[in-house]
């Protein structure tokens, strides 16, 4: 706003009331607020240390988009982390959303789920949220239907209130809200289990760049889930090509379980050429952002050597995070590459019987080099025993000549 110095003691501050004036009224101004120097011989501000700090009287603003400027302002300042600094942001945005700020009404919901400056209270959150929604915040139907399903605020999950309010989302294309439709459908929360609606959300979201979204397609393809001509009396019709494009769209994303089914997918082959070493780059990247499947599939590659050189300690590593991480199987790879070990640096004796159950409380292991050493030794000893028969063959041919000459 340009500010006239010639009405300055004209224009009132935060909360002060106008100076007499023989030129200009007040009602002509209109309500105005000074951000500059105030006139010199007025005392309608205290000396002030910042551009909304709270040195100033108190404020009775009449203008919502203003407040709800100043209300940002405030949030999004980094410096401002007192708590004096936060109740102020929360005061302006509430008041902008009583004014009428739908964005503000929100927010105020945002700030009161999240326990902002003020305790935590779910009751003052779905009552903002609700007043946004009825002003037509998408993002407010969304929170609501999100607190519903969680059951934030309620006695009791309410996944048929969750439905109600994503649908509203969803007509206003709400990605979050149209897979979460997606996701309703598909494990039959407060609707009927329909697959092939399931699918369709997800697609409808993915077109929109959702993660969740992509992946859970692409999984839906790889194994044939929510096709519209799958009947009781027909097989799952599984489309490879599909779910590739699908995890590749949540993998540009990294997301982690994206990239581990796209190092599969290489792996066995499945509409892509087979190629382990492209399995082996997706599953590391996977592993890296944490999922704990890739870990499992990367270790299996180093101890059967697939697109890799046989690496039992890496093997063994990956084996280790995945069962940490939840997968049951994981333990049984580790005893294969312990046994693996053992095996190479302790072979069993010869002649030990390794299927002989009586053995199995007494199992002798040599190291390799002695190993080595009894086979040279056997090696050595028979050698000699076929020198030593040579001799005696060449012992009883002379002595026959002698009793049976020819």
């Amino acid at each position: 706003m340009a500010f006239d110095s010639s009405n300055e003691t004209s224009t009132p501050g935060f909360g002060s009331t106008p100076a007499p004036s023989s030129t200009t009224s007040q009602s002509s101004l209109g309500p105005a607020f000074c951000f500059g120097k105030p006139a010199s011989g007025t005392n309608y501000f205290k000396p002030t240390t910042n551009l909304f700090g709270s040195s100033f009287a108190k404020v009775t603003p009449h203008d919502a988009n203003t407040l709800f400027a100043m209300a940002t302002a405030t949030y999004n300042n980094v410096f401002a982390n007192s708590y004096e600094d936060k109740e102020r942001a929360l005061r302006y945005f509430i008041q902008a959303g009583t004014l009428g700020h739908v964005e503000a009404q929100c927010k105020v919901g945002d700030l009161y789920k999240e326990g902002y400056s003020t305790p935590q209270n779910y009751g003052l959150a779905i009552e903002w949220y609700t007043k946004a929604a009825a002003n037509g915040s998408t993002a407010a139907m969304l929170n609501l239907g999100i607190m519903s399903e969680e059951g934030l605020g309620r006695l009791f999950k309410d996944y048929t209130g969750a439905y109600v309010y994503y649908l509203q989302a969803a007509e206003r294309e709400d990605a979050e809200a149209i897979y979460r439709l997606g996701r309703l459908y598909h494990t039959g929360m407060g609707v009927l289990t329909d697959l092939v609606r399931a699918r369709t959300y997800y697609e409808r979201a993915a077109k929109q760049g959702h993660v969740l979204s992509s992946y859970n397609a692409g999984c839906m393809y790889q194994f044939g889930l929510g096709d519209a001509t799958t009947s009781l009396f027909t097989a799952p019709k599984i489309d490879y090509n599909k779910a590739l494009i699908y995890y590749m769209q949540a993998a540009k994303e990294d997301y982690p379980d994206a990239l581990c089914n796209v190092g599969y997918l290489y792996e066995k082959g499945h509409g892509v050429k087979l190629s382990f070493e492209q399995a082996l780059h997706y599953y590391q990247r996977g592993a890296e952002k944490g999922s704990h499947q890739a870990h499992q599939n990367l270790g299996e590659l180093y101890l059967d050597g697939k697109g890799t050189s046989i690496d039992l300690d890496k093997a063994y590593y990956h084996f280790d995070v995945a069962h940490k991480g939840g997968i049951t199987e994981s333990q049984e790879y580790m005893n294969v590459v312990q046994e693996r070990r053992r095996k190479e640096k302790y072979p069993v004796l010869p002649g030990y019987d390794t299927h002989n159950s009586n053995n199995n409380n007494n199992i002798n292991y040599i190291t390799r080099a002695e190993h080595q050493r009894i086979v040279k030794e056997k090696d050595e000893n028979i050698a000699t025993l076929m020198e030593q028969m040579k001799m005696q063959q060449a012992q009883i041919d002379s002595l026959m000549k002698k009793l049976f000459p020819a």
